[in-house]
Formats: structure tokens, sequence, C-alpha cells
């Protein structure tokens, strides 16, 4: 990872992804957000579409689970 980044397990990751495209809730600083899963992106944050909008988390504490 350190040589690479996160683009080396990016395809891995988005294969394995149990919860690519699933309703979650993801609770992030206090707040709870409910939407689809959509991954993650090439900085590793956590993707959500939520009313039409994608939100991307970057948290030291972010709680993801299913809706």
């Amino acid at each position: 990872f350190i040589a690479c980044g996160l683009d080396a397990f990016l395809a891995r990751w988005q294969a394995l992804d149990a919860f690519a495209q699933a309703p979650v809730r993801v609770t992030s600083g206090g707040a709870t957000f409910d939407g689809i899963a959509e991954g993650v992106d090439e900085q590793g944050r956590l993707l959500l579409r939520a009313d039409g909008t994608l939100r991307a988390f970057v948290s030291a504490e972010t709680s993801l689970r299913p809706a």
C-alpha cells in the first residue's frame, strides 16, 4: 500500500464490497445519513448516494450498517 497507494487495491475492493449498491445507514460525527453505498473513491473516502447527491465521508470514526 505504501508503495502503490489505494489504486493497486481499488478494483479488488470494488469486487469484494459487500455493501455495493445496497441501502445503508452511515453514522459519522454524530449525524446519520441513509442512502445507497457507492463504494470508496481513489482517496479511500466512503461514498454514499442520498437524495440524488453523492457524499464522501472521511473520518476516524464512521459506522456503516445495512439499512
